[in-house]
């Protein structure tokens, strides 16, 4: 399954899009992965010194929206009603699977 792993370089425009509009982006992830440039109003937190299990929930919460793989931290910002857009997904019930989970979470909660 490596279309799971994409070039980190292909979100290059969706960043410059984003930022220029005014928005922050910080790129989840671990370590492992490849660093991104240094760009204006760009975090990449994969690579950051203070990333943390804690912090990733706090900026999965209170994100706008979160632009991503299906792989990692996708379902973070679900439970917090953050709108996902995801590339790179071969299986279109994980969309369905997000509706579900969101709908069952809010009775849940209400």
């Amino acid at each position: 399954e490596a279309f799971r792993n994409s070039n980190p370089f292909n979100y290059i425009k969706a960043i410059e899009r984003i930022t220029k509009a005014g928005g922050w982006v910080f790129r989840l992830g671990d370590p492992s992965m490849t660093a991104l440039p240094k760009m204006k109003q760009l975090i990449d937190y994969a690579h950051n010194p203070l990333k943390s299990d804690s912090l990733d929930i706090f900026l999965g919460a209170t994100s706008k929206f979160f632009l991503g793989t299906d792989s990692g931290p996708c379902r973070i910002p679900q439970f917090f009603g953050v709108p996902i857009i995801l590339t790179n997904c071969a299986n279109s019930m994980l969309y369905y699977s997000f509706y579900f989970l969101n709908f069952v979470f809010c009775q849940h909660i209400h």
